[in-house]
């Protein structure tokens, strides 16, 4: 997928369970990421938001 890309000179796309996988597929050659769904952005936000109000 990416050689294709490289190949048509577009971007190469690929989705990722969480930002910790983002530089091993940079250091590949793919250069859009979709990180996580909606909702464990939504989760993390919400425990950053808790954890503030335990501190």
């Amino acid at each position: 997928m990416i050689a294709a890309a490289r190949r048509a000179d577009v971007a190469a796309g690929l989705f990722v369970g969480d930002e910790s996988q983002i530089a091993p597929w940079r250091e590949r050659g793919v250069s859009v990421f979709v990180c996580g769904s909606d909702q464990g952005l939504l989760m993390k936000g919400a425990r950053r938001i808790i954890e503030a109000g335990r501190a």
